[in-house]
């Protein structure tokens, strides 16, 4: 949106003021919306105050009110009137899509708790979001699997806002990659799919693209513990950030052997 057209919408807000009975209002947890969570619940009564309280954010569709942003607080005030329904202040939109409002839920940053990435994903999911559903179509089909992905494999991601970012960075061909080796070398083994060692075997593959031999790395990585590489990258205070992955893959890879070794790049 154009900045003249945003300060117009100020002064002609896509939604109205409607006062709605919560006995009417539907909160959508068999689709989008993420599970009711009763700590943050608890969170918000206890440092409830009327003068920071938004207002529940609701889709008018089909006839009912759908409520893609403020459970938690809807909740909220629930508990605090003993359960008992009463009329609230809803900000209310009209003539949105449920995929619209599952991608207006995945985008949400309000002052409550953030989304979770799996909560997020979920969301952008069921929106049927084209960058989201490449990211999680590459992803399986490496056989890597991740909550809300729809398949269960056994290799899950542990780390879905890395891969994420590594995806979108390095592009589909490396990212696949480096997640088929990864799989080859540690099929099962939860901690292989630890952010920083994703990051470490995705930057290695990204330096050595076409100059490494696949079959000797993954040779090499199944005698290897991952949370060994985890816990090298994590002590490693000397290395410079930009080698701080790659080194102890290149140190694996190349192990006591001088022929076809690699140098460390960059």
């Amino acid at each position: 949106m154009k900045k003249k057209e945003f300060i117009k919408s100020l002064s002609n807000p896509p939604y109205e003021m409607r006062t709605i009975d919560t006995s009417v209002l539907i909160i959508p947890r068999d689709t989008y919306q993420r599970p009711l969570q009763s700590d943050e619940v608890k969170e918000i009564i206890a440092q409830f105050s009327i003068y920071l309280m938004n207002e529940p954010k609701v889709s008018f569709r089909d006839g009912k009110y759908y409520v893609f942003d403020g459970q938690h607080t809807l909740i909220s005030l629930l508990e605090m009137n003993n359960g008992k329904h009463f009329p609230v202040l809803c900000k209310v939109y009209f003539g949105m899509t449920e995929q619209e409002e599952a991608k207006l839920f995945s985008m949400q940053t309000g002052a409550g708790r953030k989304l979770s990435p799996a909560d997020r994903i979920r969301a952008e999911l069921y929106a049927r979001d084209i960058a989201t559903m490449n990211f999680r179509d590459a992803t399986l089909r490496t056989g890597v699997s991740f909550e809300h992905s729809g398949e269960s494999n056994t290799c899950n991601l542990r780390c879905i806002n890395t891969a994420r970012a590594e995806y979108e960075r390095v592009g589909e061909k490396i990212y696949t990659e480096a997640l088929d080796i990864m799989v080859e070398a540690w099929t099962g083994c939860r901690s292989a799919f630890k952010a920083d060692v994703l990051k470490a075997v995705v930057a290695f593959v990204k330096e050595y693209s076409g100059k490494y031999s696949r079959e000797r790395l993954i040779t090499r990585l199944k005698a290897e513990d991952p949370e060994t590489i985890y816990r090298a990258i994590r002590s490693d205070f000397d290395t410079p950030v930009e080698l701080r992955y790659v080194a102890p893959i290149v140190k694996i890879y190349n192990g006591n052997s001088m022929l076809n070794a690699l140098g460390n790049g960059k």
